[in-house]
């Protein structure tokens, strides 16, 4: 089991999806292509413009 502080929730929201899908990964799941794909570029755009990623609608994600 995996815990995670309040104080360490920082970083943009992709970051925090991104953490959290490797650490899901490492212990067995096996995502689509097109969700880690979304993943790597959202947290790549917030990094480097400070913007949140806005460009996938969750509904969409959810159905890949």
């Amino acid at each position: 089991m995996e815990f995670v502080r309040k104080g360490e929730l920082w970083g943009t929201p992709a970051a925090l999806v991104a953490h959290t899908a490797r650490m899901l990964m490492e212990r067995g799941w096996s995502p689509p292509a097109k969700v880690l794909d979304q993943t790597s570029m959202a947290s790549t755009f917030e990094a480097a413009t400070g913007e949140r990623w806005q460009r996938m609608p969750r509904e969409r994600l959810l159905a890949c």
